[in-house]
């Protein structure tokens, strides 16, 4: 793709990253975020779930990791090119650490490996994780303890992922299931005492070995220490981890699990989306309506409105697809000029008065194929997106009263076949009749409600 754009708006055009400015590549002049977590308006995307689960854990451990120094094996990758050999290292303060292992890389498809064990030496001792060896398939990553303080007791290694730690008179340190590798905890023997549990557990010389165990919202485990201390472990599969939130919520340190994205905020409990679907809250409050596992069940209503629809009106035809210009110091391709909007498409769509009955964002989703995209209100351009597969979505809340007013107007340039941009290769069109593809399919309005969930006293 062009990453860019090489216009240039008044005084704002020193500050854009493109051709006109010596940047390699050109950008979207309003709405490029970069693939945020947190989309323009608000958006939640997948990569949301995945950035909160590293966060859960570095809210609980970042301040011991960032004292940590990195060790590499002696058969680390050089650079990226070798893409064969398994990509770990540890960080450590010489007693405790965590083993880092990354088997992803964009673009790249990197094999899986089979027959891994890793070797550690910390504080004089050797830890071998797993006791048995096991396959890391293609595109997993993950981190596993070494060495880490579950409660009084010593957890010597995991295959699983710390989370974070619910603070609780027995604090209740919470992992997940990793790459479907089976979970395995190991401990010092001597700092523990019982452990009780769905799960077995031996003693193999001086650790203690708790394995079997099934992760999900049932799977928690109580250890006493050698001072007579408890603390809880609670292992979640790695679906469950990617719905989690933590946070002060009713008087507790809580985790929530929720299908729809959820956010606690001053005390509050508040879930997005339409979806009908139960929050899943452990500690369970006083509340909730059913258990899963040691999880209490709370509602959250869905959307009970119906959107409304987009009136769209073909107003111009594209004409021939634009031919390509080259960066010639950078040897890219640039973005559309205003002029080459001129053979754009344009489309007029009309929002009903209807659409913002709620106090919550308003998305117009486009699902289109072309090349570049630009969207008015009065004559302003408010978005614009260089197309790469999925849908267009553009938040309407911020502009009520324009586009009440004036409704919104598309322009869409189709896309060449022999286009010199980038498209991933799943969402590249098969076809391109006449040598170019431009395609309007859809026009929706998608509200997203918001919803703060109440804990009813009982």
């Amino acid at each position: 793709m062009y990453h860019g754009a090489s216009q240039k708006i008044g005084a704002l055009s020193t500050l854009q990253e493109s051709h006109a400015t010596g940047y390699p590549n050109d950008c979207p002049m309003i709405s490029y975020d970069f693939q945020a977590p947190l989309g323009e308006y608000g958006q939640f995307r997948e990569s949301f779930r995945h950035l909160r689960l590293q966060h859960l854990w570095l809210a609980a451990d970042g301040p011991d990791l960032a004292t940590m120094t990195l060790t590499m094996p002696l058969d680390a990758p050089g650079d990226t090119a070798d893409r064969e050999t398994l990509r770990w290292c540890v960080r450590s303060d010489g007693r405790s650490g965590f083993l880092f292992v990354n088997n992803h890389q964009p673009v790249e498809t990197l094999p899986a490996h089979e027959e891994v064990r890793f070797a550690v030496e910390l504080g004089g001792r050797e830890l071998a994780v797993p006791r048995e060896p096991v396959t890391v398939p293609s595109g997993a990553y993950f981190v596993w303890p070494l060495a880490r303080p579950v409660g009084g007791s010593l957890l010597l290694t995991a295959t699983a992922q710390p989370m974070g730690v619910l603070d609780a008179d027995e604090p209740v340190h919470v992992f997940c299931r990793t790459a479907g590798i089976p979970v395995e905890l190991v401990f010092d023997a001597a700092t523990v005492t019982e452990v009780e549990g769905p799960a077995t557990v031996e003693r193999d010389g001086d650790r203690l070995v708790i394995t079997n165990l099934a992760p999900g919202t049932g799977c928690l485990l109580r250890v006493r220490d050698a001072a007579g201390a408890r603390a809880a472990v609670l292992v979640l599969d790695a679906a469950q981890a990617l719905t989690a939130a933590q946070g002060r919520l009713w008087g507790a340190d809580r985790l929530v699990l929720s299908e729809r994205p959820v956010v606690i905020e001053e005390g509050r409990l508040v879930v997005y989306g339409q979806d009908s679907s139960d929050v899943r809250i452990f500690p369970a409050p006083a509340s909730a309506t059913g258990t899963d596992g040691v999880f209490g069940l709370l509602p959250a209503p869905a959307f009970g409105g119906q959107a409304p629809e987009a009136k769209v009106e073909e107003v111009r035809q594209a004409g021939p697809a634009r031919q390509p210009v080259i960066d010639p110091a950078s040897g890219r391709a640039s973005a559309p000029t205003d002029a080459d909007f001129d053979q754009a498409a344009v489309y007029r769509v009309a929002v009903p008065p209807e659409a913002f009955t709620g106090e919550e964002e308003v998305l117009l989703r486009l699902d289109w194929t072309g090349d570049v995209g630009r969207a008015y209100i009065g004559g302003r351009l408010v978005a614009d997106q260089f197309w790469y597969g999925p849908a267009w979505e553009i938040g309407l809340r911020r502009f009520r009263e324009e586009v009440l007013e004036h409704g919104l107007e598309l322009r869409l340039l189709p896309l060449s076949e022999d286009a010199p941009v980038f498209i991933p290769p799943g969402a590249r069109p098969t076809a391109y009749p006449g040598g170019s593809v431009l395609e309007l399919r859809s026009v929706t309005l998608i509200p997203v409600p918001r919803t703060v969930v109440i804990e009813e006293e009982r």
